[in-house]
């Protein structure tokens, strides 16, 4: 009897590992690329590979790291999918492509392979073939150049496949027209399960509650759960007690990119399905801002943000963001700065010839100084706005490894400094460091791109980088 209880307790202990094994997180990595490369441009840069999942059970994709560098610092990766276009040259578009996730990079140093989409839970069917395109904010990715081998990389019955590994008979690695580039990087899966039912729908995600007209949300679920069966069907509303209206289909991703089509507040939550049980999660918010009126403004550290004033440069752009009715002039109030700052002057302000943006300095100083990579080098960073003006305003970058003063990027155009000082480290010899900039990215001082035109610098004393 005591030899039967053993043999049977042996059984239970090793299904019970089996179970654990099949449920445990594994790796399928590329490693650095034998052939290291990189490139620029494009009007949505992007680098394809394809990931193959050969099992006989579904898996879900837990984590992506990718091979990048410190250019990449601060920039979004977006990750698309597509179970059509598994190979040749890519349009990365719908309905051919799905958006899965998106994430704003963390800095780095080194080129390496680093953290790049965490937190997920992307399932990949039993026996079956998606591709996948990452696209940048930026411009610049780092891959293995046309050189590079292998091409193909496998682990636990799932293989990812790069540069001139071939479906039909073409590439499915593509950076951007370009073929064969090496993606490179380490993808973490689990195998999945049966969903449960009823199924733990979760708390949403969301990276921007407060976005402009025609500008993306990202929305997602964390704490839910997952298996094979269960879907997600995202649904919107004008008032938080409903009515409810689906957003796109159901699917069996949980993550979703919306764009909000009005001024106002509209309301989302998803609704987690397995077989005949569906759970809610909660409701989020998000709210697109009103133009803001033009007229006469100031900006005056010694006075908090209220009315008419604005307490910070950072204040006053964060007001003006989302889009403004007719001109506006900020004035400096005398002798209030230093101001300790970086802003950001995004295209959707909207500026044009009959509603300008005027920053009237008065002799104060806006300043920096960074002793790290923030993934954002500039004091003043125009980022597709146009029609700005800044008169008699002191701009500082003063950090001695990295620092812009002024920065112009994504067609900045008709932009204007008027008797202006602008100042970096009179002691840095890194390219990191410059007066005045013109390049697609934050961090680099010379990536190409239609950066800007029509902007002026009249009377300014440049000094240092």
């Amino acid at each position: 009897m005591t030899k039967l209880l053993h043999i049977r307790l042996w059984i239970v202990l090793m299904l019970c590992g089996i179970v654990f094994n099949a449920r445990a997180q594994i790796t399928v990595t590329t490693g650095i690329p034998s052939s290291t490369s990189s490139g620029s441009g494009g009007t949505l840069p992007s680098l394809t590979f394809i990931v193959e999942n050969t099992n006989s059970t579904p898996i879900a994709i837990t984590d992506i790291d990718m091979y990048r560098a410190s250019n990449s610092s601060g920039n979004t990766y977006t990750l698309h999918y597509s179970s059509t276009s598994l190979s040749g040259a890519p349009s990365i578009a719908s309905p051919t492509w799905t958006v899965i996730t998106s994430a704003v990079q963390s800095a780095v140093t080194t080129t390496a392979i680093h953290p790049s989409f965490t937190g997920m839970y992307f399932t990949i069917p039993a026996n079956t073939v998606y591709r996948f395109a990452v696209t940048t904010s930026g411009t610049n990715f780092n891959y293995g150049g046309a050189t590079s081998t292998p091409n193909s990389f496998s682990n636990g019955g799932v293989t990812i496949g790069t540069g001139n590994y071939q479906i039909n008979g073409a590439n499915v690695g593509y950076w951007n027209s370009t073929s064969p580039r090496f993606w490179a990087g380490t993808i973490t899966f689990v195998p999945v399960g049966p969903c449960t039912s009823p199924p733990t729908p979760g708390t949403v995600t969301i990276n921007n509650t407060t976005p402009c007209l025609g500008q993306n949300v990202d929305l997602g679920l964390t704490g839910n759960s997952f298996g094979t069966g269960q879907t997600f069907q995202w649904e919107s509303a004008t008032n938080v007690s409903g009515t409810w209206t689906p957003e796109g289909s159901p699917n069996p991703i949980h993550n979703i990119t919306v764009t909000p089509a009005a001024i106002g507040t509209i309301y989302y939550r998803c609704a987690v399905t397995c077989g005949a049980s569906t759970s809610y999660s909660d409701t989020v918010a998000v709210t697109v801002p009103a133009l803001f009126p033009g007229g006469n403004y100031t900006i005056n550290a010694a006075m908090p943000t209220g009315g008419s004033n604005f307490q910070s440069f950072t204040d006053a752009v964060a007001a003006i963001k989302c889009g403004i009715t007719s001109s506006i002039t900020f004035d400096v109030a005398p002798g209030s700065g230093p101001y300790n700052e970086q802003i950001d002057l995004p295209a959707t302000i909207g500026a044009d010839p009959t509603k300008t943006v005027t920053f009237n300095g008065n002799g104060n100083t806006i300043t920096q100084t960074l002793t790290s990579n923030t993934g954002n080098y500039a004091t003043i960073n125009l980022d597709g706005a146009d029609y700005i003006s800044f008169n008699n305003l002191n701009i500082e970058a003063l950090g001695t490894t990295y620092g812009f003063g002024v920065h112009l990027m994504n067609s900045a155009d008709n932009n204007s400094f008027n008797n202006c000082s602008i100042t970096a480290s009179t002691t840095a010899t890194s390219t990191t460091s410059a007066c005045v900039s013109m390049s697609a990215s934050s961090t680099s001082y010379s990536t190409g791109g239609v950066n800007g035109k029509n902007n002026s610098f009249d009377s300014c004393n440049l000094s240092g980088g």
